[in-house]
């Protein structure tokens, strides 16, 4: 995506439909990932871990989402996500 952007922005309007494959490609990819996640990985996890240990993970994450990025930022980007799609749909 990024030699595609970089051709594009050089007068290379072909580079457009390379960058629209690319993302689509990516888009597909985040897909699958996700996917797995919820569909293997966390069913495996609920299997291992205790309620407390869960609980545990949660407040974790929590912690270190407001650390790293700020708090309110999680909520700000589901909103703006939110906005995007809207636009989209008809």
């Amino acid at each position: 995506m990024a030699e595609a952007t970089a051709a594009y922005k050089s007068g290379d309007k072909s580079a457009g439909k390379r960058w629209t494959g690319a993302g689509a490609g990516y888009v597909a990819l985040l897909r699958a990932h996700i996917d797995k996640e919820n569909n293997v990985l966390f069913a495996m996890a609920e299997r291992v871990l205790t309620p407390a240990e869960q609980g545990d993970l949660a407040e974790g994450f929590e912690k270190l989402e407001v650390e790293k990025m700020g708090e309110g930022t999680h909520e700000m980007l589901h909103a703006m996500m939110d906005t995007l799609l809207g636009r989209l749909s008809p």
